[in-house]
């Protein structure tokens, strides 16, 4: 079967992830990195390294909970993606793109597919375990997510990305009830990437929950002060809600009560 050698040139906007440690660094790499991606593709419009990164761009807010027009990111997202796909079937990072996108469209079980083909084509491409863990857990399935999170962890256990899994994996534990754990790998997902709102949002909802009330106060504090934030209301994360799974809709009710817990306004 074709394999790809697999690079990094697709994991910078991976759930979010793109934003850097520090303002500064932040519009600097708006400056150098999404200008470059839009005049590649002004240059080849069957550019599909450019095509696949400029779509996760459009998909990591709605992932992250944080997109200003939900349909319109998702739309974009999948336009994109189809068209890497169109000029190359065998782009696997163009699977894992699409993978992004089912998720977004509650199509978790085509989205499980998709992951499964970038994985046939780049079985080192730890960035697929970390969709199957998602549809996972969305599919009201947490230990199984929790089973995808922990391959990736030791596949790549210095991946860049690591704390990606690593919320991955206190998310499924929190759907699980199993809240010291839960909250023992959100804060290892702040740690490493300390201006990823969602990791703030998450790990703040879960230590109000446990009682934790002043530190999770402290945590929505910093997820509210990151330019990075769009989801500022309790009413703004139901409306994104990613799952109608019974499972994830009671993990949904106890995140909603958490972060008002923790001082979200209605």
């Amino acid at each position: 079967m074709h394999q790809q050698k697999p690079d990094q040139w697709h994991v910078r906007f991976f759930l979010g992830i793109a934003r850097s440690r520090n303002t500064q660094r932040g519009r600097a790499y708006q400056s150098e990195e999404i200008t470059p991606l839009h005049a590649g593709l002004q240059r080849d419009e069957r550019n599909v390294k450019a095509l696949v990164n400029l779509s996760f761009k459009s998909i990591n807010q709605v992932l992250t909970i944080q997109s200003q027009d939900r349909e319109a990111d998702i739309r974009r997202a999948d336009e994109l993606v189809s068209r890497a796909l169109t000029i190359d079937p065998n782009a696997y990072a163009a699977h894992h793109a699409k993978a992004l996108v089912l998720l977004t469209q509650k199509r978790f079980e085509e989205a499980i597919v998709e992951a499964e083909r970038c994985l046939a084509l780049s079985p080192s491409f730890v960035n697929a375990y970390g969709d199957l863990s998602i549809a996972s857990s969305y599919l009201g399935r947490p230990q199984k997510a929790i089973e995808y999170a922990d391959r990736a962890m030791r596949r790549s256990p210095r991946d860049p990305l690591l704390y990606v899994f690593q919320l991955q994996k206190g998310f499924a534990l929190a759907l699980l009830h199993q809240d010291e754990q839960a909250i023992e790998w959100l804060r290892r997902a702040v740690s490493g990437a300390p201006q990823w709102p969602l990791a703030q949002a998450l790990l703040a909802a879960a230590l109000a929950e446990s009682g934790q009330e002043t530190e999770a106060r402290d945590t929505l504090k910093r997820y509210l002060s990151l330019n990075g934030t769009r989801g500022r209301t309790i009413t703004q994360w139901k409306a994104q809600l990613p799952s109608d799974n019974p499972v994830f809709l009671s993990y949904a009710e106890r995140l909603a009560e958490g972060l008002r817990k923790a001082g979200l306004p209605e």
